[in-house]
């Protein structure tokens, strides 16, 4: 696991992943409840998978069910709260996003290179 993160009513522990993926936890009794793989961390050839990009940085917004992911090459992708894609934004930055955070009231997203 590379980076976590509490849902705001603890209920889940969201936990991604060095090969690109996201682990939801059950937050009482720790156990997992899902993995999703990222296809947005991911790199392909076809349909064949060449590389896993690991997740560096995650937040949630404060008013809804986003969770906005973060890799190793620059990219972030915002999901809904069944992990399905909203929105990708590639080459964010240039090199690993170490930290996301959405303002108080999710205007505005800021992310982290050091």
């Amino acid at each position: 696991m590379t980076t976590a993160l509490w849902s705001a009513d603890t209920r889940w522990l969201v936990l991604g992943t060095v090969i690109g993926e996201v682990a939801l936890w059950e937050g009482d009794t720790l156990k997992v409840h899902k993995v999703e793989s990222l296809p947005a961390h991911k790199v392909f050839s076809g349909e064949d998978v060449v590389d896993n990009v690991p997740i560096t940085a995650m937040a949630g917004n404060n008013h809804g069910n986003l969770l906005v992911s973060g890799d190793r090459d620059g990219l972030i992708q915002y999901c809904d709260e069944i992990f399905r894609e909203v929105k990708k934004i590639p080459d964010a930055q240039k090199g690993p996003i170490r930290g996301l955070s959405f303002s108080p009231l999710d205007l505005k997203l800021v992310s982290c290179r050091y």
